[in-house]
């Protein structure tokens, strides 16, 4: 495995941590007076289970971003779900700013940009434009250190080509 030449780790926002919390907290008692309640729903029990399941499952996989950097690209991941960019396919990096409007929320999201997006907060992201395909943007509490390692990278690969 290559070693890392950078990484940081961003925790999904509070306020959304909290709704998630309260979803949660809601449908469980919910889920389980269906099973154990003399009047009992067996359906409401399915679905009150089912969708607790669903949004403990997110929360554990959107609960934070991983944006790693290597020598050979930059690799980010929601749990266990991935976009790794190698250096040969960027274009170029630039900043961005992540807003709502552009984006539509937290998580994985396609942007009005036409740029796959991997948000946990609103602000502070990077835009990685590729030669072939969508952009991809991902939020980062340090954009500054992440485009200057990305541009370095990218420099001495278009020398060598």
């Amino acid at each position: 495995m290559e070693p890392e030449i950078y990484r940081e780790r961003l925790r999904l926002g509070t306020w959304t941590t909290i709704s998630l919390g309260l979803l949660i907290c809601a449908l469980t008692p919910l889920a389980a007076l269906q099973l154990f309640a003399s009047g009992r729903e067996p359906l409401l029990a399915w679905l009150y289970g089912g969708l607790d399941l669903f949004f403990v499952a997110i929360y554990l996989n959107f609960r934070a971003l991983t944006v790693s950097i290597t020598g050979s690209g930059v690799r980010v991941a929601f749990g266990f779900i991935r976009k790794t960019v190698h250096v040969e396919d960027i274009a170029s990096v630039e900043p961005v700013t992540t807003s709502f409007g552009m984006y539509g929320g937290y998580g994985i999201r396609f942007g009005g940009d036409g740029a796959l997006a991997f948000t946990v907060s609103y602000g502070d992201g990077v835009r990685i434009r590729m030669k072939r395909g969508r952009p991809f943007v991902f939020t980062t509490e340090n954009p500054g250190r992440v485009l200057e390692l990305l541009n370095g990278l990218i420099r001495p690969a278009e020398d060598r080509g």
